[in-house]
């Protein structure tokens, strides 16, 4: 049996960027990418998705696990916090 190895650079406090990748119930693959970004002095969170529900990037704080079942879904609305404002 093999040795299990960590990351190639451990994770710090000051990490930014996550993939998350997996299968849906359904049996096909999601891929997520959540990182954060500097707009006009503001960090913000995004995504970028890729799934079911298609591909694109996203504006917002909803949490992996929420955002994986979103992309799973064929027909779910992903859209920007803060949509109506």
């Amino acid at each position: 049996m093999g040795q299990a190895r960590g990351p190639r650079h451990p994770l710090g406090n000051d990490e930014t960027t996550f993939v998350f990748a997996g299968h849906c119930s359904n049996g096909e693959t999601y891929r997520l990418e959540s990182y954060k970004m500097d707009v006009d002095g503001l960090s913000l969170s995004f995504y970028n998705y890729e799934g079911p529900v298609g591909k694109g990037t996203v504006k917002t704080e909803t949490a992996p696990k929420v955002m994986a079942a979103r992309v799973c879904r064929k027909l779910a609305e992903i859209v920007n916090d803060n949509y109506w404002d």
